[in-house]
């Protein structure tokens, strides 16, 4: 899964309990399946969460609704040569 924001803005996601900010990503579990994802403006504690697919063998990017707090799906592709940190 990989965060991406634009305009970049200063969002943690937290995946399964690791964090990432806008421009990283994270592997998802082995065999891919639902993952816990949320989304914090740091500031107001404002956060939203949702359960969403990371299927295996795919890059998931999330983002949010511009001006908005609003997890969302921003699309998925075939994993290829998109560099992934591993924790």
């Amino acid at each position: 899964m990989c965060a991406e924001v634009d305009p970049d803005r200063p969002l943690r996601f937290e995946l399964g309990g690791a964090a990432i900010v806008p421009g990283e990503c994270l592997a998802s579990p082995e065999g891919g399946g639902l993952l816990r994802v949320a989304v914090d403006d740091g500031r107001h504690h404002a956060a939203d969460y949702r359960w969403l697919r990371a299927p295996r063998g795919r890059v998931t990017r999330v983002g949010v609704r511009e001006g908005e707090l609003w997890l969302k799906v921003v699309d998925r592709e075939r994993c290829g040569a998109m560099p992934v940190i591993d924790d």
